[in-house]
């Protein structure tokens, strides 16, 4: 198989002078998963450096741009999975860590769990070894929305990863979205991979992730697939959301009902000279 990934930066609304540099950002970091991949990497690997890269540019709403909740205090939410083996591990809630996506890929490899949240989750994520923020995040988050990756390497394993700062506005302290439940945000098995983005609580409504990847499994192209699931949740949660999807052909779709959704796909055909 040859390697491909896809990555999105968030469905929501952008202003033009940010939008240079997070579409930038965003080609970086699917490069760099590509890159990885090309040279011997699995996609499990691809999704989660990817997703650093744009946790740390702080253009996005995640890592170093995640929102503040109603108290004052920035809460990530993150998620990982690994579609040949079903195996997956997300953090909810976490604070002071500057790669969520890191943090949800060592409870997948270390714990006997899917999901650890708040401070427990913070607390195993330093006895892991894993990079504390220590720069200030910006006052208002990041000038986008939530990113995500769905790769496939040379041996056809799909994965995928979500992470996000939560809602730009109104968040009660402790709240959870939908980048941290796996079904939901983010989703993998041996058919095909999604990332979710949008208004967590509707996404979360419409298991949209899994939805989605039921409909590839169905038959629909990822495009198709895409489209049907928007569609569905808009019609049974009014809510707003975008998502790409990756299937084992090495195909790609993106669908959203937002103004915007940034996302951008990359195979090795694409650099080759």
């Amino acid at each position: 198989m040859k390697p491909i990934i896809i990555v999105h930066g968030g469905a929501g609304t952008w202003k033009n002078k940010d939008l240079k540099k997070a579409t930038e950002k965003l080609k970086s970091a699917a490069r760099r998963g590509l890159d990885l991949m090309t040279q011997g990497a699995n996609s499990l690997e691809a999704v989660e450096q990817s997703v650093i890269m744009m946790e740390n540019s702080g253009l996005f709403n995640a890592g170093r741009g995640a929102c503040r909740q109603k108290d004052g205090t920035a809460r990530m939410d993150a998620s990982i999975m690994r579609g040949g083996d079903l195996a997956c591990g997300a953090v909810g809630a976490i604070e002071g860590v500057r790669n969520p996506i890191s943090a949800a890929r060592k409870v997948m490899e270390s714990t006997d769990h899917v999901l650890l949240t708040s401070h427990f989750a913070a607390k195993f994520a330093v006895q892991e070894g894993l990079a504390q923020l220590h720069e200030p995040l910006t006052e208002a988050g990041g000038t986008g929305e939530t990113v995500g990756a769905v790769a496939m390497d040379r041996a056809g394993l799909i994965s995928a990863g979500t992470s996000t700062g939560g809602l730009s506005r109104g968040m009660d302290p402790g709240r959870i979205g939908d980048s941290a439940l796996v079904g939901c945000g983010t989703y993998a098995n041996e058919y095909c991979g999604v990332s979710a983005t949008g208004h967590g609580e509707a996404i979360i409504a419409a298991v949209l992730a899994r939805r989605a990847s039921e409909y590839v499994e169905l038959g629909l192209s990822p495009q198709e697939a895409a489209e049907e699931a928007i569609q569905y949740l808009q019609k049974k949660t009014g809510g707003t959301a975008g998502l790409i999807i990756l299937d084992r052909t090495g195909r790609s779709g993106a669908d959203f009902n937002t103004p915007h959704m940034l996302w951008d796909s990359l195979t090795a055909e694409d650099v080759e000279p």
